[in-house]
């Protein structure tokens, strides 16, 4: 009798690899297990050539689109509004291909579901926990990968949808502020190094 409850209680607590496959589930949208392979592989790919695209050529591009400008003489203030709404248009561009290919490129949405399911819960520690990390997300994606993460991961929000325009735009200049002094800086260094 003492070992059928016993079997009772292992079977009502999910294992580590039963909690990692729902988490999985949850964070690529997969309805059925079979798909979580596929979705991985479809979603990890994307995201790794949305990564590098964005290393390799956009942040060289805005460096030499900075540089360019600063050597013609451009104002520093202008050469900020003009690489903000460049910022913004890429982002507008990751979102564009983000819906229309149906492949979550920055990872945001499956982040958004895992936190929602978090905030679900009744538990305390679970809220606060999806709180201090949507919290860190946020922070991160706005100072580091772009105002199309950000929007991604809220776009459930209804504000945020009804103001996506402005929304974007807005992360875009408080992004690329500090890039903006750091593409300066570095346009400084290299003129002062060759000259």
């Amino acid at each position: 009798m003492r070992e059928s409850a016993t079997n009772k209680e292992t079977k009502s607590k999910p294992s580590l690899v039963s909690c990692f496959k729902n988490t999985a589930r949850v964070f690529l949208g997969a309805k059925e297990d079979g798909r979580i392979f596929e979705k991985s592989a479809l979603i990890g790919t994307s995201a790794f050539l949305l990564r590098v695209g964005e290393w390799y050529f956009i942040i060289p591009a805005a460096f030499a689109i900075v540089s360019g400008l600063r050597y013609a003489g451009v104002d520093p203030l202008f050469i900020f509004i003009f690489i903000s709404l460049l910022n913004a248009l890429f982002s507008f561009l990751i979102i564009f291909l983000n819906d229309r290919i149906g492949v979550d490129l920055t990872l945001m949405e499956g982040a958004a579901r895992v936190l929602s399911l978090l905030r679900e819960g009744e538990s305390k520690k679970k809220i606060f926990l999806a709180k201090m990390t949507l919290s860190w997300v946020i922070i991160w994606c706005v100072f580091y990968q772009g105002p199309a993460y950000v929007y991604l991961l809220l776009r459930e929000n209804n504000r945020v949808k009804r103001h996506r325009i402005f929304f974007v735009i807005s992360l875009s200049f408080v992004q690329m502020l500090p890039w903006t002094f750091i593409y300066l800086a570095g346009y400084q260094g290299l003129l002062s190094l060759f000259s």
